[in-house]
């Protein structure tokens, strides 16, 4: 019962944190123009306004063309093309927005990331796998044990059902015990046994 409440909610967090990247990633404008248009733009006098926002190290232009249409660009911060004694050269009406501060939806998504990635180690190392040791260890070994001669302690005797199949079964065992009667007879290893039905 607690595993599958945690699995549920390692799947809530998991679409929680999507959709608030997803909220949190910038949206394309409809204006979107690449940097080469908007210099090429710039040169032609068509770029009516623009607006500078600084962003680490890019800077976020947006503003009209002469046209009336809206734009909207990146480039680096030290671009030579957005100075503004350039775009004032070019008849641009200019003006420079607060530096964008780290949102606290962007915050909480980042510190939501790393919660959820120690969640996932924290699960991978506490579900133990078999024999105690951690699944994430015993992740592609085999299960099959080594039984020594003395341990087994069921015979044919003990097994109920048809005859026919354990008398099948015993013709088997007796060929990989004494190997050298069959091999007489043009008798091949069998390379495995194939029991169909109902157990017993």
């Amino acid at each position: 019962m607690k595993r599958a409440m945690w699995g549920w909610g390692l799947a809530a967090a998991v679409v929680l944190l999507l959709l608030l990247i997803n909220a949190a990633s910038p949206r394309g404008h409809t204006g979107d123009l690449s940097l080469t248009d908007f210099t090429d733009a710039l040169r032609a006098g068509q770029v009516q306004t623009a607006t500078v926002q600084f962003q680490n190290n890019t800077a976020l232009l947006t503003g009209t063309l002469k046209s009336g249409s809206s734009y909207h660009t990146r480039t680096l911060a030290a671009d030579p093309a957005i100075t503004l004694n350039r775009l004032q050269a070019a008849g641009v009406s200019v003006t420079y927005a607060p530096t964008a501060r780290l949102s606290l939806l962007t915050l909480f998504s980042g510190l939501l990331t790393m919660l959820l990635i120690v969640g996932l180690l924290l699960l991978l190392f506490r579900n133990r796998g078999g024999g105690g040791t951690d699944a994430a260890s015993s992740f592609g070994k085999s299960k099959a044990a080594v039984i020594a001669e003395g341990q087994v302690k069921l015979t044919f005797q003990d097994v109920a059902g048809c005859d026919e199949a354990k008398q099948d079964l015993q013709e088997v065992v007796d060929f990989l015990r004494h190997p050298e009667r069959y091999h007489q007879l043009g008798a091949r290893i069998p390379h495995g046994v194939l029991l169909v039905g109902p157990p017993g």
